[in-house]
């Protein structure tokens, strides 16, 4: 017995740690009579529980009372009780139209940690299934709910795969901008860097992963995204999740998902104000970076929009003795010793979606990046303004709807369907071996090496990946999914 009392008193003080106890600090209510107030009051406090955020949820309809829709007076409230997180909402109600918003907050940094926003026609019996679902929601840790898995979304533990959620917040705390950065952070996943590039390895595999943007496939089959920066490069911040399926993903999303598909998530916002953020940033290597989003929810519409743009020098490489010829000569001769003459990198990215009545979403974004090299794959140090590059443009343009087919209390069927467009354009310029003055005469109809060996390539015609995909979901409780899916 005395070996095992200390270990219960520390498994109840770890329990305790952990406990959190939430407010629900009441509606401003207009139209709704004090009767029915107090039931959708319960049933609030009772969804904010199954969200799984706090532990416990104490109701003061007093605070809503006296702080209507202030923030600093709602963090006020929860300081002098020594809480942290408080949510309260207002909700009205005019012939059969519902509206609800929802504002969770976290007294620490007085900041609204998440809203959930409602204005629908609905019966009245009707009101509360939905507000319990959106109180559910809004006490959800944004990390746990991920939706790459299923095709909906889902409590991360109730998901039938192994996912890694990143959200904004983690990633601004990591100061991480890149998927280069990222990727090293999940387990089985590595990034190697490469000539032009890194090469994502996954379980020691290559070219095993399909990425998607906002759920939209980017399928290249030629390249299949071999290599960050030169096949493909996104800037973190623009995004609001990243969501990584550690695992096939072939029967959801079809090929190239062969061990595991990375999904980058830019969200509708849920807060009825407007919300503007912007930065600038500068940081080792000679890299500058601004960008800047913005989103509103009015109910019957909701957008976000974004754009990213910025360039990096990166390091220089000081070369001793390179081969001059690498091809038609062997050995080959060496000189051209120097220092590598940077060209910076670019890249420009754009995110614009668009809500309307919760029914349909309308997506664009696309990906510019212009990577430049001076030195050659087999190691010739090439003359400034006459290296590599390689121009990447990836476009999506989607189109998506969901029409509920049938909806009960405990159980809905849910029509979705979706039509996209993504478009990849490519320039390249590969450069074998730099200029060769003093090179030899060529032979007679051979290769000239005192001009360099070069190869213009690319595709300024897109290659092209149509798509349509149409599911019907039977959604039982968030706990049993069953799905039946055709696509084209």
């Amino acid at each position: 017995m005395k070996s095992v009392l200390p270990l219960l008193v520390l498994a109840s003080i770890a329990t305790t740690a952990h406990a959190e106890t939430g407010v629900w600090q009441g509606y401003r209510a207009l139209g709704v009579p004090e009767a029915q107030l107090a039931a959708l009051d319960f049933i609030t406090v009772d969804g904010m529980r199954q969200g799984g955020l706090v532990d416990r949820v104490i109701a003061d309809q007093r605070t809503a009372d006296r702080c209507g829709v202030k923030v600093d007076c709602h963090c006020d409230s929860l300081r002098r009780r020594g809480l942290r997180f408080g949510a309260f909402g207002t909700i009205g109600h005019l012939g059969d139209l519902w509206t609800v918003e929802l504002t969770l907050v976290d007294a620490h940094g007085c900041t609204v940690e998440a809203s959930e926003l409602l204005s629908e026609s609905l019966a009245d019996a009707e009101i509360a299934s939905r507000l319990a679902v959106l109180a559910r929601r809004l006490s959800t840790p944004q990390g746990r709910v991920v939706a790459t898995a299923t095709g909906t979304e889902r409590d991360v533990d109730s998901t039938p795969a192994i996912v890694t959620s990143f959200t904004r917040q983690q990633l601004k705390a990591l100061q991480i901008r890149r998927l280069d950065d990222l990727l090293p952070f999940v387990p089985g996943y590595d990034v190697v860097d490469a000539n032009w590039g890194s090469t994502i390895l996954n379980q020691g595999l290559q070219s095993t992963l399909l990425f998607l943007s906002n759920g939209i496939p980017l399928i290249n089959a030629q390249t299949h995204f071999r290599s960050l920066d030169r096949d493909f490069r996104a800037s973190l911040p623009q995004f609001d999740k990243i969501e990584i399926v550690r695992g096939p993903g072939s029967v959801l999303y079809g090929q190239n998902a062969f061990l595991g598909v990375i999904n980058l998530i830019s969200e509708i916002p849920t807060r009825r104000e407007a919300v503007v953020d912007a930065g600038v940033s500068t940081s080792s290597l000679r890299t500058e970076e601004v960008w800047a989003r913005a989103g509103e929810n009015r109910g019957r519409y909701a957008f976000t929009a974004a754009v990213d743009a910025g360039r990096r020098i990166g390091p220089t490489t000081l070369v001793d003795d390179s081969p001059q010829a690498t091809l038609g000569l062997s050995p080959p001769v060496f000189g051209n010793a120097g220092e590598t003459k940077n060209a910076a990198d670019t890249w420009f990215d754009t995110t614009v979606r668009v809500d309307l009545d919760n029914r349909l979403q309308l997506t664009f974004q696309n990906f510019t990046n212009d990577s430049n090299w001076e030195l050659s794959p087999f190691g010739a140090l090439l003359d400034e303004g006459q290296g590599g590059y390689w121009k990447k443009t990836h476009r999506i343009y989607a189109v998506a709807g969901q029409h509920p087919l049938y909806v009960e209390d405990l159980a809905s069927v849910t029509l979705q369907a979706r039509v996209s467009r993504y478009e990849f354009y490519s320039d390249e310029n590969f450069v074998v071996q730099p200029l060769w003055p003093d090179g030899p005469e060529p032979a007679p109809g051979g290769r000239d090496l005192r001009l360099g060996i070069r190869s213009l390539q690319g595709n300024p015609d897109p290659r092209v990946a149509n798509q349509l995909d149409v599911r019907v979901v039977h959604d039982l409780e968030n706990v049993v999914t069953n799905r039946l899916m055709g696509g084209i």
